[in-house]
């Protein structure tokens, strides 16, 4: 079983149901949420939950709320979550002797030892590679979220309105995203882990979405972006990883302050105005190509870190190697 932290002080689960069997449990599991808060067997552990949230550093508190956006037993990738962080602004700033990537990267080794996030699996080389919050953390975590506004998570669609003002949201089924988006001027980040959402939305919602950092529509089943996604001048971290987008518009080039963009899946080509953010530093594509005008721009990009998976002609070598 998992152990959690607070302080110097480790406790592991309580195994305190014995005797049910698995119809009970599948109750039990379904209202975790409401277990944690009113049955007296389980506030205990809430409230050491409470207390090692409370012991964290600020600067990790928001890092470690962040991760319960993810669903249930979900694996996030290390890399993807350093990146959301750096676009969320929660990661420090300590001087040109180490990267934002490098200091983020120590905020996850001081969760995982307080047993707040667990590595998952590992490269070959035995680095850190994906992470799972426990079920009974993120619950808390949850909890703490709604409570500070911070985020929410839709993980069961109803008629009634269920935003409750937080800056973040989770949209882990196929549900009507429009009503989230016109119930909130505050949105930061806009995590989609469902497979269905409307376009429109961008649209008729552009500015609720004003001063969004974060979008990720990754396994959504969008074929086209929105021109007024262009004015999302704020927006940091742009995912549209594996949906069904084969080209990007040059429009995207207006969006000037974006670090990360995840096209992985079925672009077939980039538009030479991408070479535009000049504040791009992770471009990660499957196929693409870059025309010989658009390669000669890439030495314009002086803040690119990572070029992942692009068809390199001549001239893009010899760019990158100048």
């Amino acid at each position: 079983m998992p152990r959690f932290a607070t302080g110097s002080c480790c406790f592991r689960e309580p195994f305190i149901l014995q005797g049910y069997d698995e119809r009970e449990w599948e109750l039990f599991y379904g209202q975790l949420r409401w277990e944690l808060s009113n049955n007296p067997e389980l506030t205990w552990f809430a409230s050491v939950l409470n207390l090692s949230y409370s012991d964290l550093p600020s600067y990790l508190k928001n890092c470690f709320l962040y991760c319960g956006l993810f669903p249930e037993d979900y694996q996030i990738e290390r890399k993807r979550l350093i990146r959301l962080w750096i676009a969320e602004g929660f990661v420090e700033n300590r001087g040109p002797e180490t990267t934002l990537s490098d200091i983020a990267a120590c905020y996850l080794k001081e969760l995982v030892n307080r047993s707040l996030v667990e590595v998952v699996k590992r490269n070959k080389y035995g680095r850190p590679k994906r992470f799972q919050m426990h079920d009974l953390v993120r619950e808390i975590s949850l909890t703490i979220s709604k409570k500070e506004k911070f985020a929410t998570t839709w993980e069961c669609p109803s008629s009634g309105s269920i935003w409750d003002g937080s800056r973040r949201v989770s949209v882990q089924t196929n549900s009507n995203l429009m009503q989230i988006a016109r119930s909130s001027t505050q949105l930061r980040s806009i995590i989609v882990l469902a497979e269905e959402v409307s376009l429109s939305l961008f649209r008729d919602c552009y500015p609720c979405f004003r001063l969004l950092r974060v979008l990720c529509l990754r396994h959504c089943h969008i074929q086209q972006l929105p021109d007024n996604m262009s004015k999302l001048f704020n927006l940091h971290h742009l995912d549209l990883g594996y949906t069904k987008l084969k080209e990007i518009p040059r429009s995207i080039g207006k969006l000037s302050n974006l670090q990360t963009l995840y096209l992985k899946g079925h672009i077939l080509e980039l538009p030479s105005d991408m070479t535009m953010l000049k504040k791009l530093q992770h471009l990660l594509i499957d196929v693409g190509r870059f025309g010989t005008s658009a390669s000669n721009k890439v030495r314009h990009l002086e803040l690119l870190q990572t070029l992942k998976n692009i068809e390199a002609n001549v001239s893009l070598v010899k760019t990158l190697d100048a």
